[in-house]
């Protein structure tokens, strides 16, 4: 997954983000593998907490909006996967800025 923000201070921040999603199919006559690139604008609310020198607790949650949704499809049986139209994320941990 690549992700674009003005990440600086934290807040509310707006940006891009792509992503990848892979299948690989199993349990049928004919199985096969796929990918997809899925991308989209973002937003996320976020905020650092300095530990020491340069690492920093870092936290947040936002939402992605996919621009572009490609369905996973099985043949004669129709779509069995495809991406929400609102995307959520949360996340924590350290983070060590160079």
């Amino acid at each position: 997954m690549l992700r674009a923000h003005a990440w600086d201070r934290g807040g509310a921040l707006p940006g891009f983000e792509v992503a990848r999603i892979g299948a690989s199919g199993f349990g049928a006559a004919k199985v096969s593998d796929a990918d997809s690139v899925t991308w989209g604008p973002d937003a996320i609310l976020a905020g650092r907490i300095p530990v020491a020198g340069p690492s920093r607790f870092a936290s947040g949650s936002g939402r992605c909006w996919p621009i572009s949704r490609q369905s996973f499809v099985i043949n004669a049986a129709g779509t069995v996967h495809q991406p929400a139209v609102v995307a959520l994320r949360t996340f924590a941990g350290p983070e060590v800025r160079f």
